[in-house]
């Protein structure tokens, strides 16, 4: 997806009329307020979608570190995925 995809996606999932969305691609204070609307069952999905984004799996443990300082376009795309609608580059 292009920057301005994953912007407007994330601002129809939520309800923003807005003719372009905050920039959640740069700026990680807009994407924390996101965060903050999750669920306790959501948060959990959304931790397993942002290891794969940010490859912190490493077979035989999570790198944590690379969670926690997941960049704002990563979390952009886990929360699309956790909301099913990301879509894949071609």
């Amino acid at each position: 997806m292009t920057n301005d995809e994953i912007r407007i996606a994330i601002g129809q999932h939520e309800g923003l009329k807005l003719v372009l969305p905050p920039n959640y691609l740069e700026d990680l204070n807009a994407v924390h307020q996101l965060e903050e609307t999750l669920s306790d069952a959501e948060v959990q999905k959304y931790i397993d979608h942002l290891i794969a984004v940010t490859k912190a799996d490493l077979g035989y443990g999570t790198n944590y570190w690379s969670v926690y300082h997941a960049t704002a376009p990563q979390r952009c795309k886990a929360l699309l995925r956790l909301w099913g609608v990301w879509k894949e580059s071609r």
